[in-house]
């Protein structure tokens, strides 16, 4: 099936679900094509029957990110192995607890250490993490004494959906309308889209609060050769801005320095791994205060502030210092995903509390 030629599959099962549609291995995946079918189970059973093709599986044991010896560090593992089955013993629930900020002696001053200022947290909702980052990206220009530029995106309407859609339900309004119809953006409508977080906008900025040196995401895989790839970190070092719609001031170019990218990038005139990141157009669905959802052609940078990611943003990261918020994480894999970026016990810190009837 796979024209001749020996394909290798990497995962795990115990990471998160697919965003949309179910595992190929699920049983509500059904094993025929009947005439009635829309494209997308058409598209999972397909994937199922090739899944079904692989004839040989081999399960890799050796941690290879907790590659330390202490104690903890072996506890760590042992809790990890048990989480992904949601099988935790009780010494694993301890072990966990021992990770809680709450339960550090230098609770009231843990964060003020420089090495743990400005770490990305892990949580599981967006709606968490748009907050996280608000409150990163203002702590931020106070801690460095900066002021912060605000770049508006430039939004061009183009159709407003009847009710109260999913977000999901939205993009698939979009993806069957041929050719929308271009109406006139208001400047009060504006302002609306302008202060909505990006959680609502399918995670392209209407604003973008910055100043130099503030980590960010980048968001797009703009260009793979140079590591501008969807969830690469980075640092702000400069931009080119101009006048937008409304008075408002706009990016043209925002200049980052990549953190650690795979590979070492070198544009001429530019520093060691510092790249352009250019305004991209992308028709997007934005939900509004009133919870209804209008689409618009959104011409913005695609990075957000990184003071916080998803777990889904966090997977195949390894984090020197992983701080995570785990109270409302969505199920076992959620945990296990966030826990299992850290590279030691040590430092690994857990906000709050966490469900143990989850693991």
């Amino acid at each position: 099936p796979f024209g001749g030629l020996n394909m290798i599959f990497a995962g795990d099962f115990a990471q998160l679900p697919p965003t949309f549609g179910t595992n190929l291995y699920n049983t509500a995946i059904e094993a025929k094509i009947y005439g009635n079918m829309g494209q997308y189970a058409i598209h999972g059973i397909l994937g199922k029957l090739l899944w079904h093709e692989v004839t040989v599986v081999v399960i890799l044991v050796q941690n290879m990110r907790q590659k330390s010896q202490s104690q903890e560090d072996h506890d760590l593992r042992e809790m990890l192995t048990n989480m992904r089955y949601a099988k935790c013993t009780e010494k694993d629930l301890n072990f966990l607890k021992s990770r809680f900020v709450s339960n550090q002696p230098d609770r009231g001053t843990l964060f003020q250490r420089p090495e743990l200022r400005n770490v990305s947290i892990i949580t599981s909702w967006n709606s968490f993490k748009d907050s996280y980052n608000m409150q990163g990206t203002l702590r931020f220009a106070s801690d460095t004494k900066q002021k912060l530029t605000e770049f508006r995106s430039i939004d061009l309407l183009t159709g407003k959906l009847d009710s109260k859609d999913q977000a999901g339900q939205a993009k698939r309004h979009t993806k069957k309308r041929k050719k929308a119809k271009v109406l006139k953006m208001t400047q009060v409508l504006q302002e609306k889209l302008w202060k909505q977080p990006p959680g609502t906008s399918d995670h392209i900025p209407a604003s973008l609060s910055l100043c130099q040196g503030m980590p960010v995401m980048i968001r797009y895989n703009t260009a793979t050769e140079l590591c501008v790839t969807k969830g690469q970190e980075a640092v702000v070092v400069g931009w080119d801005s101009t006048l937008g719609p409304f008075d408002s001031e706009v990016l043209e170019t925002l200049f980052v320095q990549l953190i650690n990218p795979p590979t070492r990038v070198r544009i001429p005139g530019l520093l060691p791994n510092v790249v352009p990141l250019n305004r991209q157009k992308q028709s997007v669905p934005c939900r509004l205060p009133d919870d209804s959802v209008i689409v618009v052609d959104r011409d913005q940078v695609h990075v957000l502030p990184n003071f916080a990611m998803t777990d889904y943003a966090s997977q195949g990261k390894t984090r020197a210092y992983n701080v995570v918020e785990l109270s409302e994480s969505k199920n076992f894999q959620a945990i296990y995903t966030a826990l299992s970026r850290s590279s030691t016990a040590a430092h690994t810190y857990i906000l709050g509390d966490l469900n143990k009837r989850q693991i």
